[in-house]
C-alpha cells in the first residue's frame, strides 16, 4: 500500500524513505548488505548478528580448503576490545585468515588523525591480528586516492616499507570538470540539473553540499520538484532522496542497493501487506560525503557539488561516483561556488579544537581553492599529478574542462587591476579587518570602474574575491579568536585581512605586487 502524500508537506518529508526500524517490520533481508560467501543474506539484527558469529566461529581447516568466506568489517567493529575482534583474533591465531585488505587506504591518514579516529584505532589492531598469525600473509592498501604521504603512513604501521605498488592512471578524463561561480550556487546547481535531465532523462545524478541540513532539506526539496515538473511520465515515477552520516546503518545499506538497482525499479517506496519492502526507484540522491565510499550505479552520469569539497580527496571521490563503467557519454562533474560557500567551509574548519589540524584542513581548502578559481593547468592534469605517483597520462583533456574550454577565464571577466588596488586600499584604510560582506558591497558599488562589462550578477565578484583569496591578497580570519575551535563558531565572525608580501628585502602589501596577481583575467 502506497502512502498518501500530504501536500501541505514538503517534497522532502513526504518523499524520505523510511527504512523498517526491525526485521518483523518487514523482509529487509532483501536489500541490507551480505557477506560474498555467507549461505544466508543478514540483517544487522541480533539474531543474525548471533548467526554469523557461530558461522565464524565453525569455520576450521578443513572446510577452509575448499571454501572461502570474504568478511567486509567496518573500523568501528575492528577496534580492541570488539567482539567481532575477538573472533577475528581467533581465526588468525588458527592461520584461518588468509589475506587481510584495506578498501580506502587513504582514510586512515586524512580522517583519522581527528574527525574519525576509530580508523588509525582499527590499523593498529589489524596489524596486532596479524602479528599474531602463525603465518605471514598478504596485506592489500586499496584506494583511488592514495598519495605517497598516505601510504607512508599506514605502511608505518602494517611494517610494509618494501611492499610491491601497482598504479593505475586516475581515469577521469572521460567525464567533463565543469567549475561555476554564482551569487545563488543553488540556482545555478538545480539549473544544470534540469538541463540534464532534458537530455538524460534515463540517468542518475548526485547533488552533494557540505550541508547535512541542507542536504535533507532544501536541495532535496529542489530535487523532487525537478522531478515532479520535468521527468518525463514515459520514464515511471522516480524519486529524490538523501544520503548523510546522519543516516543509520539500515538507511545507507537500503538506499545503496535501491541506487546502484536503478535499472530495475520502478516507484517510491512502498511496504506492502505482506511485509514486503519496494525499493524506491532514485534520479536524484543529494549527499555529503558520506556517499564518497560504497555509493555506486551504472546509471550516474552527473555529480555536482553546491560548494567546495573539503579536499581534492573529496572533490576526486565525488567526481569518481561518475561513469564508473567508463562506457558511458557525456557525463559530468561541476562544482557550482560562491563567496559565501567558502567561508561556510572555513567556519566548518576553524571549529575544530585542535590548532594543528585546523591548519591541515586549512591547507587542503586552499589546494582545492587554487586549483578551480586560478587554475595554472588542465584540471583533469592537476588532480592527476596530485594523486598519481609515477603514471601520468600525457597531454592535456583537450575540451573535458573548464580550463581548456577557457570557460575560467569567464568567471570574472577583464577586470582593471589598479581599480581593485584602490577599492582594497580605501577598505582597509581605516580598518584592519572588514567582513566579507563589506568588501561585497564596496566592490558592487564600483564594479562600473573595475569590470570591462558590468556584471548582470554577483557572479564575477564572488569569483574576484576568491581569486584574492586564493592568490594570498585577502585572508580569511576569525574577529574574536575566543570563538576559535568552538561549534558556536559562525559565518558573521569571519573577518578579511590584507595580506603583505616580501620583496627585496621590503615588505608591501600584497595588492602592490604583480606577482600576486597570477592567473587572473586583469589588465
Amino acid at each position: 500500500m502506497e502512502p498518501t502524500p500530504n501536500n501541505n508537506e514538503s517534497p522532502s518529508k513526504r518523499r524520505r524513505f523510511d527504512a523498517p526500524s526491525t526485521p518483523a517490520d518487514a523482509n529487509i533481508n532483501r536489500y541490507v548488505a551480505t557477506t560474498t560467501a555467507s549461505p544466508f543474506r543478514h540483517s544487522p539484527s541480533r539474531d543474525n548478528a548471533k548467526a554469523l558469529e557461530e558461522r565464524l566461529n565453525a569455520y576450521n581447516e578443513e572446510e577452509a580448503e575448499e571454501n572461502s568466506i570474504l568478511l567486509f568489517a567496518s573500523p568501528n567493529s575492528l577496534r580492541e576490545g570488539s567482539p567481532w575482534m575477538k573472533i577475528m583474533s581467533s581465526l588468525a591465531t588458527r592461520g584461518l585468515i588468509r589475506t587481510v585488505a584495506i578498501d580506502e587506504a587513504h582514510e586512515v591518514e586524512q580522517s583519522g588523525r581527528s574527525f574519525r579516529t576509530e580508523f588509525v584505532d582499527a590499523a593498529k589492531s589489524l596489524d596486532k591480528m596479524i602479528k599474531s598469525m602463525p603465518h605471514p600473509v598478504p596485506r592489500i592498501l586499496m584506494s583511488a586516492t592514495f598519495r605517497r604521504s598516505d601510504f607512508d603512513s599506514v605502511a608505518k604501521i602494517f611494517d610494509m616499507n618494501n611492499a610491491a605498488i601497482l598504479q593505475g592512471p586516475l581515469a577521469r578524463r572521460k567525464t567533463k570538470f565543469d567549475f561555476f561561480v554564482e551569487g545563488d550556487p543553488a540556482k545555478s546547481l538545480v539549473k544544470a540539473g534540469h538541463r540534464h535531465l532534458s537530455l538524460h532523462p534515463e540517468n542518475q545524478q548526485m547533488w552533494y553540499c557540505n550541508s547535512r541540513t541542507a542536504c535533507e532539506g532544501p536541495l532535496l526539496d529542489k530535487a523532487q520538484l525537478l522531478l515532479d515538473k520535468h521527468l518525463p511520465v514515459r520514464y515511471g515515477r522516480s524519486t529524490a532522496q538523501s544520503f548523510t552520516g546522519g543516516d543509520g546503518l539500515k538507511m545507507k545499506t537500503a538506499l545503496m542497493d535501491a541506487f546502484t538497482r536503478f535499472g530495475e525499479l520502478d516507484g517510491i517506496a512502498t511496504i506492502n501487506e505482506d511485509g514486503s519492502v519496494c525499493l524506491p526507484k532514485i534520479s536524484i540522491l543529494t549527499a555529503t560525503s558520506a556517499a564518497n565510499s560504497g555509493v555506486s550505479s551504472n546509471h550516474l552520469s552527473m555529480a555536482m557539488h553546491k560548494g567546495f569539497p573539503f579536499t581534492l580527496y573529496d572533490l576526486v571521490q565525488e567526481m569518481g561516483r561518475v561513469n564508473r563503467t567508463q562506457q558511458m557519454s557525456d557525463c559530468f562533474f561541476q562544482v557550482h561556488a560562491s563567496f559565501n560557500c567558502f567561508v561556510s567551509a572555513f567556519v566548518r574548519i576553524m571549529t575544530n579544537s585542535e590548532a594543528i589540524e585546523r591548519q591541515r584542513l586549512a591547507n587542503h581548502l586552499l589546494d582545492v581553492l587554487s586549483l578551480l578559481v586560478v587554475p595554472k593547468q588542465c584540471y583533469h592534469v592537476a588532480i592527476e599529478r596530485y594523486f598519481e605517483w609515477d603514471v601520468h597520462t600525457p597531454g592535456t583533456c583537450i575540451n573535458m574542462c573548464s580550463f581548456c574550454c577557457g570557460t575560467t577565464n569567464n568567471l570574472t571577466g577583464r577586470f582593471k587591476r589598479r581599480q581593485v588596488e584602490g577599492v582594497l586600499t580605501e577598505s582597509f584604510s581605516t580598518n584592519i579587518t572588514v567582513t566579507p560582506d563589506e568588501l561585497k558591497k564596496t566592490l558592487r558599488r564600483a564594479q562600473s570602474k573595475i569590470f570591462h562589462i558590468v556584471p548582470k550578477n554577483m557572479g564575477p565578484i564572488h569569483a574576484l574575491m576568491l581569486q584574492l583569496v586564493a592568490n594570498g591578497i585577502l585572508k580569511l580570519g576569525v574577529g574574536d579568536s575566543n570563538k576559535v575551535g568552538k561549534d558556536k563558531l559562525t559565518n558573521k565572525d569571519v573577518v578579511l585581512k590584507l595580506s603583505t608580501a616580501t620583496n627585496d628585502g621590503i615588505t608591501t602589501p600584497a595588492q602592490m605586487v604583480e606577482s600576486m596577481w597570477t592567473n587572473m583575467s586583469w589588465e
